[in-house]
């Protein structure tokens, strides 16, 4: 007898905390192509979203990868997942004099330039 699977929402709950995973009416805007996202997960850390893929790989999930999720491109398939980076803006590095800045993957442009 097999054991189904764990939802990926119900799975993320071990990794992330419960409002950085949006399923149902808080997923609807992170539509990919013609798929409305079933759960999205919003890690704040690369060691976040390593553990979320690393669970998404030995659950055999399909996952779209998004930044802030403004310009999400189309995929044939619906994913079972799509992880954003939108919540991953720390300034990790600012050296002004350099002209030099190292920053999450979901800065947005705008608030970089106000940085």
């Amino acid at each position: 007898m097999s054991v189904a699977s764990p939802s990926p929402a119900h799975a993320l709950r071990a990794i992330l905390p419960e409002d950085r995973i949006h399923e149902g009416e808080r997923a609807a805007r992170w539509t990919v192509g013609d798929h409305r996202a079933a759960v999205v997960a919003l890690p704040e850390s690369v060691e976040e979203a390593g553990a979320v893929l690393a669970r998404a790989s030995t659950e055999g999930w399909k996952v779209a990868l998004a930044g802030a999720g403004t310009m999400l491109r189309g995929t044939r398939k619906a994913p079972d997942l799509v992880l954003s980076a939108a919540r991953m803006t720390r300034v990790f590095a600012y050296e002004p004099a350099d002209l030099t800045i190292t920053v999450g993957a979901g800065m947005r442009m705008a608030d970089l330039a106000s940085t």
